[in-house]
């Protein structure tokens, strides 16, 4: 008597052509996981990149605002005199304009404000948002040596020349990640117009 083992083995051939094998299914398995791994670390680091550049682009801003106004103050004046920590007093033909700068106290970021004294206008010159704004530091050492934010070097009736030096930092509110950590000084020297 002879059996027929056709049928059986094109069941078997059927039956291995529908499926995967386990060992199949895990490599797959891996190097998906691998591939997600590296993706999601390129993507964070994208953001965090993103994130830093932010930061930096804020503090550039907001700095190169303060130093063009500052200059704009300064070119004109007539005399330039200190006015208390970390202030000085412009006189111009018609006004004084009284520039601050205000260290962090609490929540609030640190600050330059500049008044007009005639008119009372204090304006905020940067961004104090306690998140998203900047922290100005008022208390760093400049090139000259000086802990002061303005250092006058000429006499009154002269050309006056004015070192002015600052630090921006994030918001106070900031995230403390790395990502969102900044300190960059900023410094410029600017001089009276001999008139």
């Amino acid at each position: 008597m002879k059996r027929k083992f056709k049928v059986d083995n094109e069941k078997n051939k059927v039956f291995g052509s529908q499926g995967f094998t386990i060992l199949e299914l895990l490599v797959v398995t891996a190097i998906l996981g691998i591939l997600i791994g590296i993706a999601s670390s390129v993507f964070i680091g994208i953001l965090r990149s993103q994130n830093k550049t932010q930061v930096t682009n804020e503090a550039r801003q907001n700095a190169a605002i303060i130093i063009d106004l500052f200059e704009r103050d300064i070119r004109p004046a007539l005399s330039i005199t200190p006015n208390g920590t970390n202030g000085i007093t412009i006189k111009h033909r018609d006004e004084y304009v009284d520039w601050k700068c205000v260290g962090s106290t609490g929540s609030d970021n640190g600050r330059f404000t500049r008044e007009i004294q005639l008119s009372g206008n204090l304006e905020v010159l940067t961004n104090t948002d306690s998140t998203s704004g900047v922290n100005i530091v008022c208390d760093n050492v400049n090139v000259a040596g000086a802990n002061d934010v303005f250092t006058i070097t000429g006499t009154v009736n002269q050309q006056q020349i004015v070192l002015f030096a600052f630090t921006v930092a994030q918001g106070i509110g900031a995230p403390t990640r790395n990502d969102y950590q900044i300190n960059l000084p900023f410094e410029t020297t600017v001089g009276t117009r001999v008139f």
